[in-house]
C-alpha cells in the first residue's frame, strides 16, 4: 500500500490509482472512463422515408438498431433506436419522424 504522500507524488495527468488487493480507486477509474467516452444518447423514433431516400435509410441501418419496418405504397416506415446525432442529421435532411416511448427498464 502506498502512503498518502506517495499517492500525491504519483498522481499526475489523466492517471487513476487503483488497488488490486482492496479495490480502492475503482470508483475513480469508472468515473474517469465515463468522462473519457463520447456520449451520444439513444432515442426511439418512427421515421418515414420516401423510396428515393435510400441513402438516409441506409444511415439508420448502419448506425442504429431497426426495431420494425413497414414498406407501404410510396414510402417506408421504420421504428428504430438511433443516436441523437443521427436523429439531428435526419431532421436536417427533412425526414419526417415522431418519438416513440422508451422501453421500460432502459
Amino acid at each position: 500500500m502506498l502512503s498518502d504522500a506517495d499517492k500525491l507524488t504519483l498522481r499526475s495527468g489523466e492517471g487513476v490509482l487503483i488497488s488490486a488487493s482492496s479495490g480502492e480507486g475503482i470508483d475513480d477509474l469508472l468515473l474517469a472512463v465515463d468522462r473519457a467516452l463520447p456520449i451520444d444518447p439513444v432515442e426511439r423514433v418512427r421515421l418515414r422515408f420516401l423510396q428515393k431516400q435510400g441513402k438516409e435509410l441506409s444511415w439508420v441501418y448502419e448506425s442504429g438498431r431497426v426495431i420494425g419496418r413497414k414498406d407501404r405504397a410510396g414510402f417506408i416506415s421504420v421504428d428504430a433506436e438511433l443516436p441523437q446525432s443521427l436523429v439531428a442529421r435526419l431532421a436536417k435532411s427533412k425526414i419526417p419522424m415522431e418519438p416513440l416511448p422508451a422501453i421500460a427498464g432502459s
